[in-house]
This record gives C-alpha cells, sequence and structure tokens, in this order.
C-alpha cells in the first residue's frame, strides 16, 4: 500500500480497488490531493510543518471559527475537517501531518479575478465571514507567529539581503534597489500596530480569491483554507484582497507592467465594507487605502526574501518564480500608489 492510500484508509477504512487520487498543484504551502474513494471524492492535505509548526493549534482554531459561523445567521457554507478512525481530524504518520475534507461538488476557483462584479462578490462573501465574530469574541491561537509583524519581515529582508550569495543579489539587482528606495512606506502602519491602535480582529490572513469556492455561476458558495486564522488587525485581510483581487495577472506573470484595476479596486473595497463598514473604527477606515500599499509592499519583499535566501519558503515551480513573483507586485505597487 503506498502512502496516500495508506492516509486514506486511517481515514476512510478499508480502500478498494478502484480508489484513485490526483495531486492538485495550485498551493503554495500544503501539499493537496484529490482523492477518489467509492461514490465520493475528498481533499487530503499534508501540512507543512515547516511553515505551521502547531498543526493542533490550527484544529483548534477551525472547530472555534466553524462552532461561531454556525451558531449564526451566517448564509455560507462550513467546511468542517472529518474525524480519523482514531477520533482526531489530524493524521500523523512518519512525522507527517494529514487532514481531510469532502470535496464541494459543481465549484470552482479563481487564481486571478476577472470582473469588477466577481471582486465585489469575493469581498462581500469575506466581509459576511467577519461579521459574526464582531458580536461573538473568541480567543485564537495564532498559528503563525509574528506573520502581520511588518517591522521583523523588513528586518527578515535586511538579514536575507546580507547573507543572500552574489548571483542571487546580482538576479535581484533592481528589485532589491526599489525595495530599498520604497523601505519608509510601512513606518506608520508599524507605528500604528506598535502604539496598539489597530484593533484586533478574527481574521482569515490569506484571503486571495482561490481561497473561495464559487458556484458554477460565479457565486461565493465557501470560504476555505481557514489554517491562518487569526486575531490581528483586518486592514491586513483588506490589503491582502486588493492584492489578490485587483491585480490583473497571476502572481508570477510579468508580462504586462499595467497589472492593476482602479474599477476592481473601488468594487472590492465596497464588498469589503458592505457588512461591517459601520463596525469598523474610525482608525480602520482612514488607513484602508494605506494599509492596501503596505500589505503589497510586504508581500513583494517577502518573495524578495525567499529568493534571496535561496527559494525556501514559498513553493516554486521552475527557478525565476520568487523573482517574477516580486516585479508583478512591485509593478503594481507603483500603479498602487499613483492612483
Amino acid at each position: 500500500m503506498n502512502k496516500i492510500n495508506h492516509i486514506a484508509a486511517c481515514f476512510l477504512g478499508e480502500i478498494d480497488a478502484d480508489f484513485s487520487f490526483d495531486i492538485i498543484e495550485n498551493g503554495l504551502i500544503n501539499k493537496t490531493f484529490l482523492l477518489h474513494h467509492k461514490t465520493e471524492k475528498f481533499i487530503l492535505q499534508n501540512i507543512n510543518t515547516q511553515v505551521f509548526k502547531n498543526p493542533e493549534a490550527i484544529a483548534n482554531n477551525i472547530v472555534k471559527v466553524n462552532q461561531v459561523l454556525k451558531s449564526s445567521a451566517y448564509t455560507k457554507l462550513i467546511l468542517e475537517p472529518l474525524v480519523a478512525l482514531h477520533g482526531d481530524c489530524l493524521v500523523t504518520v512518519n512525522e507527517e501531518v494529514w487532514r481531510l475534507f469532502h470535496y464541494v461538488e459543481n465549484t470552482k476557483t479563481f487564481t486571478i479575478c476577472t470582473s469588477p462584479q466577481l471582486g465585489f462578490e469575493a469581498a462581500k462573501a469575506f466581509s459576511e465571514f467577519y461579521l459574526p465574530f464582531f458580536e461573538i469574541e473568541i480567543e485564537l491561537e495564532n498559528p503563525l507567529p509574528n506573520f502581520i509583524d511588518f517591522q521583523k519581515r523588513i528586518d527578515d529582508f535586511y538579514t536575507a539581503l546580507e547573507n543572500a550569495s552574489e548571483k542571487r543579489k546580482k538576479m535581484a539587482e533592481k528589485e532589491i534597489a526599489l525595495a530599498l528606495k520604497l523601505i519608509d512606506l510601512p513606518t506608520a502602519f508599524i507605528a500604528l500596530q506598535q502604539q496598539g491602535l489597530l484593533p484586533h480582529r478574527v481574521i482569515h490572513a490569506d484571503c486571495k480569491i482561490s481561497n473561495i469556492l464559487f458556484s458554477t455561476e460565479d457565486e461565493p458558495l465557501c470560504i476555505i483554507d481557514l489554517d491562518t486564522m487569526m486575531s490581528n488587525t483586518i486592514l491586513y485581510d483588506f490589503g491582502d484582497m486588493i492584492r489578490s483581487y485587483t491585480n490583473t495577472s497571476v502572481e508570477d506573470d510579468i508580462s504586462n507592467p499595467n497589472n492593476f484595476s482602479s474599477e476592481m479596486y473601488q468594487a472590492v473595497k465596497e464588498g469589503f465594507l458592505y457588512h461591517i463598514k459601520h463596525k469598523l473604527q474610525k482608525v480602520e477606515l482612514d488607513n484602508l487605502d494605506y494599509a492596501a500599499q503596505v500589505v503589497v509592499y510586504i508581500q513583494a519583499i517577502r518573495f524578495l526574501t525567499d529568493l534571496l535566501n535561496g527559494d525556501v519558503y514559498y513553493h516554486t515551480s521552475y527557478t525565476n518564480q520568487n523573482l517574477n513573483r516580486t516585479i508583478n507586485q512591485l509593478n503594481f505597487l507603483a500603479q498602487l500608489l499613483e492612483n
């Protein structure tokens, strides 16, 4: 029995002769497989414990979040991990941690946002997702310590720059120069963070458009990938939506330097505020646009930092992918700053 069959059997019991699986390639962190078992399909994930060092914290957070959603007027599908035969939703084999979900039929995902209407609906779906947590407070364990510590992101960039090979630095010479030129962009945001002026709320922390399952009619059905759920500023999520939804090219595409859509930006902002505008504090509303600039910049230097470190964090499928991701983000940021 191969490894995937063995892991699946831990959840599903005896595996029949027709059992099969396919690899899903579009994840950046976890390894994901589509299982075919009898008449059903499942999503099997191997949690990357180099990134998520405490999988149990993720599992606990997902339970808490789903409990709140189920107790509210939330209208979207809630995806819950299946319980394995031993009574837990996580299975550990040879130090690898696995989990299983039902596959949701007749759904699709997007890697880029194809219209302002789609961007509005996606952001509105997240706005509805946040709403119950303004009424019900829960404590979440942080699955990624320092994830939204932007000063640390900058410090990590400087460290990577200091330790990188000459070859890597030469490869990204222009991008390094631009990143250094804009290094003060996050300063005011970091000050708000450090002074405790940004309220901590329950956030998704990875709300790119590919983390929404849509119907075949492009209606948002389900928010997925709750691994990064944490308590922090909701401005991060807005910035990540702008980074994801209003970028008209895929993340590593550098063929079109004009990859920002102002029309999409306004649609996403309207959708984000749809359910929660009157729940947010003035400091949050005043800094929405600025937060978008900062989050895009920080993502650019995260890709650049990983490139300088030797591509050790983000999954890459070709040599210059992190460089192309950096260029894409910096092109996008230049237009965002102009607008």
